[in-house]
Formats: structure tokens, C-alpha cells, sequence
């Protein structure tokens, strides 16, 4: 299930980044096409102007008389000027330039005769190209405050013979272009915004549907998985336990521990609790290379029977590597091979294999031993009787130290009534027919340190 969530999780991220990034797209978009547009009407709009100029000028002479004459009086013209250039209701000022920058006209009588050669929208107007400029600000003169006015500012050359003779001067205030390009502007994206929403429901739509096939299947292998490993973890018990509920005890135990130490150390994560849970039924796998002789011997092993013993540590981590070889790339098996390798050893450094000591044994076989060894004092094996709750707890804190860890002891005596229960709750019966079977004669001969050196 733990893979499951992080299958939604890697949806969720790829939605997310997907989700941005469409964002980022669509107002990349957008920008671009209004940018396009804005462009394409004001130069419609300036190509359109500069032919109403044209026509007009064409069959008048008198503008074109004051800048070949600049000496000529036009006060009495100045009617004629206005009627001239007024020709939309938008046009809310007029002047005429001379190519040297010179105001030879103005509707605002106070700028004429001031020169502004420097303008950089008029040098480009002498090149006999119509340019244009864009303010948003115009003062006030009724109540002497600014006022916030989109102006748009034609700069129209006048043709001579050969070169520019002067420039007509436009302002715009609240224009059809203007309304035309905020209308034109909430149009693009609005239609961006509503083929983005489009767009992202039927991806996200799309996706749901690919995730939630997809958890499904993936759902079925990790039961596949864990009911495949439980079935050849059963299959090495079935020779001295008989029934595999060994495995499920041994698993909860290690649940118990797992997360209890989880919320002690910082180093314990939530990925290895899930992970030692799925490979806790896998401690014993190497046991079906040890012969039936040993393993179903109802009585003490001798000392060269009990080192064949000690060898299915290894040959069960030695399965496991190979395992964890054709798959390439890192899993549950990782713990698994610890677990299988050390369960058997002890905080004293007198295990087996390998006789680690202390914090040399991975936290995950300190578990295991500890998960083991409770659940075989509480079972009835073919060499011994089953104990209480109450003489495997004694067993278990006077080997605080010597076999266990000593934190690990700490959690079982904090939650031993919760192995308890679960000892009841998952009991064996198979088992225990099993042991009211054979002679327990040879019970009495077990001492503590051979109970906790199970087979």
C-alpha cells in the first residue's frame, strides 16, 4: 500500500508541475497574441489616419503654404487649421511641425513657436514614417490634478518633392482603437482561460483515470507479492512448525516494535517499519537447506548438529542476494537479507553467524531476534513445551543486555500486554496438537540459554 501512495503522490507532483507549467504556457500565449494584435490595430489604425491626412491635405494647400512660408499670418486661417484637423470627435489636440521641430500651429496657442527637435517620436516621423507614442497621464486644468488618460500620440509625416517637410501632430484621448484593443484583449483571455480549463479537466480527467487503473494493478501485485512471499516463507516452517501463523505472529510483533522505535529515533523511517514488516516471514527461509533430522529432532541437538543449524542465516541471505541481483534496483529485499542474516545474533556478541556485537547488528535483526524468540517461548516446538506470557516476559528482561537491545526490551515491557493478546488472538492449533502428540519428557532438560537459542 506504501507504493500505492507514493504512485499518488508522484500523480499529485506531476499534475501539479503540469498544471503550472500549462499557466505558464497559456500567458506566454496570451501575451504574444495580444502583443500581436495591439500591434496589428494600431498600425491599421495609423496607416488609416495617415490616409485621411493625405486625402485631406491633397485638396488643401493652405497647411502646406505656412511651411514654405513660415513668415505667412495664419491667425485668420485658424478656424480653417481647426476645422482641418478635427475631423474625428476623438481628436482632442492638433499641431503642425516644421521639419527643424518647430510648432508653426498648435490648438494650444501657448507651445507655439517652441522647438522640440529632440523628440524622439518626431526624428522617427522625419524618417517618412508615421510613429506614434502612448501616455497614460494628463493634467487636469479644472482642478489642477493629474488625471489618469490613456493618449495616443500620432506623429503623421508630410511628403515634399524629395524629403519630409513636416509633421502633423495628433492626440487621442479615449479612442475606438483604445476600446477596441481592451476589448480585443479580455476576448483573448477569456477564450486562453476557457481552453486552458478545457485543456486541464480532461487531462487531469485523463490521468485520474491512467492512475486509478494503474493503483489497481499495482494494488493486486503487492498482494500477489506479499501473499507469494508468505506462501515460500511457509513453505521452510512447514517442516518443524507446521503452519504458518508463526510468520503472521512474528510480523505483528515486529510491526509493534518497529513503530515504537519509529517515534524514538529519528533514524528509523517510515519506508524501513513498512519494509521489515514485509520481510520479517522471510527470517527463516534458509531452513528448508537444513535437514529434517535436525530440524524435527524432538530432543537437544548435539553441538555439530546445531552448527548445521546456524548455517541458514546464511543460506537464506544467500537466496535473497540472488534475488535482489535480477531485480537491480533497490527494494524491500535490502532489509530482508539483514534480517534473514542477523536475526540471530545477540547484543553480547555470542550470535551466530557472524557474532556481531551491540550497534554492529542492523537495527532490523535486533527486531527480528527479539519478534523470534518471544513468539518461539510462547510456541510449542517438537523439542519443547510452550511458556506463559508471564515466564517469556521474565525470560526476555533478564536477557536485557545479553541477547537483546536493551531500548528494544524497554518497547516489548511497554507493550507486552499487546504480544499478549496477540499470542492469544493468533495462536497456533495446528501446533498445539502437534505437541500433545509427542514426548515432552525432555522438556525439563531445556535450560533458559537453549530456550533462546531456538532452532
Amino acid at each position: 500500500m506504501n507504493d500505492v501512495k507514493v504512485k499518488n503522490q508522484t500523480l499529485i507532483e506531476y499534475l501539479s508541475y503540469s498544471f503550472l507549467l500549462s499557466i505558464l504556457i497559456a500567458a506566454a500565449m496570451g501575451i504574444f497574441i495580444n502583443r500581436a494584435l495591439t500591434n496589428y490595430l494600431i498600425k491599421s489604425h495609423i496607416q488609416l489616419y495617415s490616409f485621411i491626412i493625405e486625402k485631406i491635405l491633397s485638396n488643401d494647400s493652405e497647411v502646406k503654404k505656412i511651411l514654405s512660408d513660415k513668415n505667412v499670418v495664419f491667425k485668420n486661417q485658424d478656424h480653417q487649421m481647426t476645422n482641418l484637423f478635427f475631423f474625428n470627435d476623438t481628436i482632442s489636440r492638433a499641431e503642425l511641425w516644421d521639419n527643424n521641430g518647430d510648432i508653426l500651429w498648435s490648438s494650444e496657442k501657448n507651445i507655439i513657436g517652441k522647438n522640440f527637435y529632440k523628440n524622439k517620436v518626431f526624428q522617427e516621423a522625419l524618417t517618412g514614417k508615421t510613429a506614434y507614442d502612448i501616455s497614460v497621464e494628463k493634467d487636469d486644468k479644472n482642478t489642477g490634478k493629474t488625471r489618469r488618460v490613456k493618449t495616443f500620440k500620432l506623429y503623421i509625416p508630410l511628403l515634399g518633392a524629395n524629403n519630409v517637410i513636416g509633421v502633423i501632430k495628433l492626440y487621442e484621448e479615449n479612442s475606438t482603437l483604445t476600446n477596441v484593443i481592451k476589448f480585443s484583449n479580455r476576448v483573448i483571455w477569456v477564450t486562453i482561460g476557457s481552453c486552458f480549463a478545457v485543456y486541464y479537466m480532461l487531462l487531469f480527467s485523463t490521468f485520474s483515470k491512467s492512475n486509478k487503473k494503474n493503483n489497481e494493478i499495482l494494488e493486486k501485485l503487492i498482494k500477489t507479492q506479499d501473499a507469494t512471499i508468505l506462501a515460500l516463507a511457509h513453505e521452510a516452517e512447514l517442516r518443524d512448525n507446521s503452519t504458518g501463523k508463526h510468520l503472521i505472529r512474528t510480523a505483528k510483533y515486529v510491526e509493534i516494535l518497529a513503530k515504537e522505535l519509529k517515534k524514538r529515533r529519528n533514524d528509523v523511517s517510515k519506508s524501513f517499519v513498512d519494509n521489515i514488516i514485509k520481510a520479517a516471514p522471510l527470517h527463516d527461509i534458509g531452513k528448508v537447506g537444513i535437514p529434517d533430522r535436525i530440524l524435527l529432532k524432538p530432543a537437544k541437538l548435539s553441538a555439530e548438529e546445531f552448527s548445521l543449524v546456524k548455517k541458514h542465516c546464511d543460506m537464506g541471505a544467500g537466496t535473497l542476494k540472488m534475488a535482489k541481483e535480477k531485480l537491480g534496483y533497490e527494494s524491500f529485499l535490502d532489509i530482508a537479507i539483514e534480517v534473514t542474516l542477523n536475526h540471530h545474533e545477540k547484543w553480547d556478541g555470542t550470535g551466530y553467524p557472524r557474532g556481531l556485537k551491540g550497534e554492529e547488528i542492523p537495527i532490523s535483526g535486533r527486531i527480528m531476534a527479539m519478534a523470534d524468540v518471544y513468539d518461539a517461548l510462547r510456541s510449542r516446538r517438537v523439542y519443547k513445551n510452550n511458556l506463559s506470557h508471564e515466564e517469556a516476559l521474565r525470560i526476555i528482561l533478564s536477557e536485557k543486555g545479553i541477547s537483546f537491545d536493551p531500548d528494544l526490551v524497554e518497547i516489548f515491557l511497554e507493550k507486552n500486554k499487546v504480544f499478549e493478546n496477540l499470542s492469544i488472538e493468533l495462536s497456533d492449533i495446528a501446533s498445539e496438537k502437534l505437541a500433545t502428540e509427542i514426548d515432552m519428557t525432555t522438556y525439563e532438560k531445556i535450560s533458559q540459554a537453549e530456550l533462546i537459542e531456538i532452532r
